[in-house]
């Protein structure tokens, strides 16, 4: 809920980048003069990423975790892996790239982390590091069929 200043001539309130991820802003009363008064880490991890690159990203999370060791700047590998398929889409292969070495980093027990980054490195045709990295979300996972089969597939070739 939006809060008024007592006079009147600033305006609180709370905005979201649309994936449930919450800051808090203040305003002029013309909707002039908007400042960002909190950042939610994950946020400007993403924000950073835009903006600066994957290199300065990453040594933002690497300094958010040297600061505030316990810091879990996001819940799940999903929201990375996700924005990776939206590099590569794109056409942006060895960033998307190395934003899924980061989300092995980042989550080293995600088999899903593992297998997109096998695929990547397999399209890229870096097939040892691609059956390696089958290989470790597989160790995670062993049930799952789809990271099977894409060590079975590239085994072959």
């Amino acid at each position: 809920m939006p809060a008024w200043s007592p006079d009147a001539s600033q305006l609180l309130f709370v905005s979201n980048d649309h994936g449930g991820h919450d800051d808090l802003y203040m305003a002029n009363a013309d909707g002039s003069q908007i400042h960002q008064l909190t950042r939610q880490p994950r946020n400007e991890f993403f924000n950073i990423l835009r903006r600066n690159g994957i290199e300065t990203a990453i040594a933002y999370y690497d300094d958010l975790l040297r600061s505030e060791p316990n810091t879990h700047l996001f819940r799940d590998v999903n929201a990375i892996l996700g924005y990776a398929n939206r590099i590569a889409r794109r056409g942006d292969a060895s960033h998307a790239l190395e934003l899924l070495q980061f989300s092995v980093r980042a989550f080293p027990q995600s088999a899903a982390a593992y297998a997109q980054l096998g695929n990547a490195l397999r399209a890229s045709g870096r097939n040892r590091e691609a059956i390696a990295a089958y290989r470790a979300g597989l160790a995670l996972d062993p049930n799952d069929p789809l990271i099977a089969a894409a060590l079975r597939e590239q085994s072959i070739q």
